[in-house]
């Protein structure tokens, strides 16, 4: 079912940006009820180059495989999740081994003010970091329902158009519901995959060059090699 959101998002200071939500961001989505049938078509997990893949201001032992698994664990509490160190903001990057389609996507946060807030995406570039995030614009963004980790997962459709040839994929959390860090139970991703494998780019990735989030560049095992 889908229906508006009526969520009201808390403004949180004191990282150097603005957190506005005048920006016409997407606000339908639908909710799992529970089934675990229609798992296949959330199966682009499997289509993702893990060892290219990158969690950036991810704290240590925040590994994209924590997050980034089959439809039936997307509630499992016992799985480890990805946290945020130096803010609320995560930026990560999935490349694939083929070109996919995306239809949906789910970001599950684990309930409460560290749940994220909102997401941004962008397709098919391979290089970016906390500040081209913040100045370039996405190809899509919702604005993310506050749920529990026990609750449904939401799937926040795309505009299909613009994810039909995509070879890589950057997810972009800015905010949060007010914490300090933001935690991250699954991410899903729904569509399909073609036969046509990606051409390899050489990437240097970067991050925000403030002290901490530099320290973190070189230290972070979010970083997959």
């Amino acid at each position: 079912m889908s229906h508006q959101c009526a969520d009201e998002h808390a403004n949180h200071g004191g990282h150097g940006h603005g957190h506005g939500h005048g920006h016409g961001h997407d606000h339908d989505h639908d909710h799992d009820h529970g089934e675990d049938e229609g798992g296949e078509e959330w199966s682009l997990y499997q289509h993702v180059d893990s060892a290219g893949a990158r969690i950036l201001n991810g704290s240590p032992g925040s590994e994209i495989s924590n997050i980034l698994r089959p439809w039936h664990q997307r509630l499992s509490p016992d799985l480890p999740t990805v946290v945020s160190d130096a803010d609320e903001q995560l930026l990560i990057y999935l490349p694939f081994t083929s070109v996919v389609r995306i239809k949906s996507i789910a970001l599950h946060g684990v309930g409460g003010a560290r749940n994220p807030a909102r997401l941004k995406c962008f397709v098919n570039k391979e290089s970016m970091d906390f500040g081209t995030a913040d100045s370039t614009t996405p190809t899509q963004e919702w604005q993310l329902v506050a749920a529990g980790a026990e609750a449904s997962v939401a799937e926040y459709k795309t505009k299909f158009t613009k994810f039909q040839n995509v070879q890589s994929l950057w997810l972009y959390v800015d905010e949060n519901f007010g914490d300090d860090a933001t935690e991250v139970m699954y991410l899903g991703l729904r569509g399909d995959f073609t036969t046509h494998k990606r051409e390899v780019v050489e990437t240097v990735y970067e991050v925000r060059p403030t002290a901490a989030k530099n320290s973190l560049a070189n230290a972070t095992n979010s970083q997959i090699m």
